[in-house]
C-alpha cells in the first residue's frame, strides 16, 4: 500500500523523503558520531548506553530528514531499528525545546505493540538523561485513573510522548 502511496503522487505533495525496503541481512553501519553535527553529546553518548554499535543507513537517513522538518515514510523488517529512527530526532527536538505538553503522537495497530514501544522509548530516554524533560505513556483504554493524573500532572512540567491504537482516537473523536 505505502509503495501505491508514493508512486500515485509527487513527492513534493506529499512531503514523502524517504521510503527504504532493507533486503541486506547484514548492512554496513554507519557509526553514530556521524551524527554529530545534527544531535546533542547527550543523545550520543544515549544512544552508546543503549547499545548501538552503529547506524543503519536507513536510520541516519530518517534522522536527519525528521530534524529536518521532512515527513518521513519508514519501511523496514520487523526488529530492524525502525522505532529508535523516529525517537531520536523527536527526543532531539525535545532536548532542545523543552516545551510541556504532547509533543509527539505515535499510533499503533496493537496494544501489546504500543506497551513493547513505550518500554523501548522509555529505556532510550533514560539512556540519553532525558528522563525528568519528557515521559512516554501508552494510551490505549482500561488506565486507571491514578495512571491517567500522572499523565496530566506530567503535561504540565514535561513533553509527553503518547503511544496510542487508531480505535482509542477514533473513539474519542465521535
Amino acid at each position: 500500500m505505502v509503495r501505491e502511496i508514493i508512486q500515485g503522487h509527487k513527492e513534493e505533495s506529499l512531503g514523502i523523503i524517504h521510503y527504504e525496503n532493507m533486503v541486506a541481512p547484514d548492512p554496513e553501519k554507519i557509526t553514530i558520531h556521524s551524527l554529530k553535527d545534527i544531535l546533542s553529546e547527550n543523545i550520543l553518548k544515549g544512544i552508546e548506553k543503549y547499545g548501538f554499535s552503529g547506524l543503519l543507513p536507513f536510520q541516519e537517513e530518517s534522522i536527519r530528514s525528521i530534524l529536518e522538518g521532512k515527513n518521513s515514510i519508514i519501511s523496514a523488517p520487523t526488529g530492524s531499528g525502525k522505532t529508535e529512527a523516529f525517537s531520536i530526532p523527536i527526543l532531539q527536538k525535545i532536548s532542545q525545546e523543552e516545551q510541556p505538553g504532547v509533543f509527539a503522537l505515535f499510533v499503533y495497530p496493537l496494544n501489546a505493540l504500543i506497551d513493547d514501544q513505550v518500554s523501548k522509548i522509555s529505556n532510550l530516554i533514560d539512556r540519553c538523561g532525558l528522563k525528568s524533560k519528557v515521559a512516554v505513556y501508552s494510551i490505549h483504554g482500561g488506565q486507571s485513573s491514578e495512571y491517567k493524573d500522572m499523565i496530566i500532572s506530567d503535561a504540565s512540567k514535561k513533553s509527553l510522548i503518547i503511544a496510542t491504537n487508531f480505535d482509542f482516537i477514533n473513539y474519542h473523536l465521535i
